[in-house]
Order: structure tokens, then C-alpha cells, then sequence
């Protein structure tokens, strides 16, 4: 998870080392120096409703996420749900960690943005928990589209 921990006194601006290496991992992600297509799923893990539907999401999301990183050999993955289902699939990539295929950045897309900062404030909270997340993709303009410069001044 992408964190800034900024310092704001009379010195140099410096990132928390775990920002550092969430930079670092994605940016070798989605960049490919040799021009090669990279492969980035998008993932949306809807909240069930059903009860024994909820006991099979962690199970299901864990296979899902092994899918990607080893037969899809995605470079990264966007995932969009509940922080509680990301959790298993942040869980299955870090257990990748030193193997081959090592594991996928999850950049989580918060889709939440009719409650400000706050909500995001407390997303981020619940995500600092979560292994795996190397990112959080937030709305700009409040997910809204935008036709010209002119609308966003």
C-alpha cells in the first residue's frame, strides 16, 4: 500500500521505507522496458448475499489470485470490492514471496467517493492490514467524465 509518510519540518521530504519499496514494486510492474504487452486484470469482488456464498469467497478468491499469478502471469492487478475479500488474495501473493512467479501488486480501486476523504481516510486504515496491496486507485474528478480541461476548472 502506497503510504506517504511526509515529513513537513525545514528538511528534505522523506517517504516511509515501506512507500519506497511499494514504488518500486510498481513501477517494475507497469513498466516494461523491452516494450512487451504487460497484462494488468481489472477485478471487481462483488459483496455476496447469500450465506454459504460468503464462506467460499475467501477459498475462491485465493484460487482466483494464484490463477492470475501463475497462468495469466498478469503484472499487476486491480481489484475492486470489500477490504474483507481483498484480504485472502493479498494473503495467497505474499505467500509467492522469493518463488517463481513471484508475486502480483494489488492496487486497490476505491470506488467511494460520495464520502470525501473521510471514507478514504478510513479505507486506507482497514488496507494498511491487508498483505499485498501495493496501491490504492482513486477517482479523479469524483469518477465523473470530463469532455474538456474547462470542466475540471
Amino acid at each position: 500500500t502506497i503510504y506517504y509518510a511526509y515529513s513537513f519540518s525545514a528538511g528534505p521530504i522523506v517517504e516511509s521505507p515501506r512507500a519506497e519499496t511499494a514504488r518500486s514494486r510498481l513501477t517494475e510492474a507497469l513498466r516494461s522496458p523491452s516494450k512487451k504487452l504487460t497484462i494488468h486484470p481489472e477485478l471487481v469482488l462483488p459483496e455476496p448475499s447469500d450465506p454459504t456464498a460468503l464462506l467460499l469467497r475467501a477459498s475462491e478468491v485465493t484460487k482466483l489470485s494464484q490463477i492470475i499469478r501463475t497462468k495469466a502471469k498478469a503484472n499487476a492487478v486491480f481489484v475492486e470490492g470489500t477490504v474483507d475479500a481483498l484480504a485472502p488474495m493479498g494473503k495467497e501473493q505474499e505467500t509467492a514471496r522469493g518463488n517463481f512467479p513471484g508475486p502480483v501488486p494489488i492496487i486497490y480501486s476505491w470506488k467511494n467517493p460520495d464520502n470525501g476523504g473521510s471514507g478514504l481516510a478510513t479505507c486506507l486504515e482497514e488496507l494498511s492490514r491487508v498483505d499485498g496491496v501495493e496501491g490504492v486507485l482513486v477517482p479523479f474528478f469524483g469518477g465523473a467524465e470530463i469532455n474538456c480541461v474547462e470542466s475540471y476548472l
